[in-house]
């Protein structure tokens, strides 16, 4: 019997040794060195998934996988989009600075009037339908707010009254909205902050 430091070898020279395969990676690079950092990304579909990002320039990173490759969409706007959310008929709202929300069908881009200011972020969007929606965001990195579209025009939502405020009386920002399509909507922010809408 082969002694345990000649296993090894003795199994490497003859072809009946069988070893495990190796298993393939759980991740392949699907596109890189887009010269713009991707921020965003949800899909309708595998033949219909969007990222968004930044803006060095040329306008806002927007890229389209049609479930074989990825092609730059432009948008005919300016700024970082920090988020996109998709809909299952394909339409599309894509949120980030100067208070921009445009809404698309996927071949054209339309910006949409918002309560915002040249100074406010959208940092995220979510929607129960293409006319229910929710954008969150903050002004300059605190005063925090919130807007919902009805599927005619953007609003401010009153906040509660009882939110931390920091040192300079501001709001914290808003970061993240979600909604779990049955009334239920949550809002996450600086602070610690967590806010449930129930209607």
């Amino acid at each position: 019997m082969a002694s345990p430091r000649l296993a090894v070898p003795l199994c490497l020279a003859f072809a009946a040794c069988t070893t495990t395969p190796a298993s393939p990676p759980p991740w392949a690079s699907a596109a890189a060195g887009l010269g713009d950092a991707p921020l965003s990304i949800a899909g309708a579909s595998p033949g219909d998934v969007w990222a968004v990002g930044a803006d060095h320039g040329a306008g806002p990173l927007v890229l389209h996988h049609d479930g074989n490759s990825w092609s730059r969409v432009a948008t005919g706007t300016r700024g970082t989009l920090w988020w996109v959310h998709a809909f299952a008929d394909h339409s599309l709202l894509l949120a980030g600075a100067g208070a921009t929300i445009l809404r698309s069908d996927g071949k054209t881009f339309t910006r949409l009037a918002t309560p915002g200011l040249a100074n406010a972020t959208v940092f995220g969007v979510w929607g129960a339908s293409p006319t229910d929606a929710w954008a969150v965001g903050s002004v300059a990195g605190r005063n925090g707010f919130v807007w919902r579209w009805d599927g005619t025009a953007w609003s401010a939502v009153a906040l509660p009254a009882d939110l931390p405020l920091d040192t300079n009386h501001d709001l914290p920002g808003f970061f993240k909205v979600w909604g779990d399509g049955a009334g239920h909507v949550y809002v996450v922010g600086a602070r610690g902050t967590v806010m449930r809408s129930t209607g």
